[in-house]
């Protein structure tokens, strides 16, 4: 199991909890993931943006980082 947000006890974990940039997700096939992208436009860019946009409204906990594939 991945821990997905930063536990308290580690400081550098919890400063890049408080940058709403910083986002964590496996990319196993890039010219997979850039096909995707050429056919529906959700390639790891958007899908980072998304996750973004979830963080920023509060729909997902701000201290969360790691986007699954």
């Amino acid at each position: 199991m991945v821990e997905t947000t930063a536990p308290e006890n580690y400081p550098d974990l919890n400063t890049l909890c408080n940058e709403p940039r910083f986002v964590m997700m496996p990319l196993n096939n890039y010219i997979q993931d850039w096909q995707r992208g050429v056919l529906t436009g959700r390639d790891y860019w958007a899908r980072a943006d998304a996750f973004i946009a979830k963080r920023a409204s509060g729909n997902i906990d701000r201290r969360s980082f790691f986007l699954p594939d």
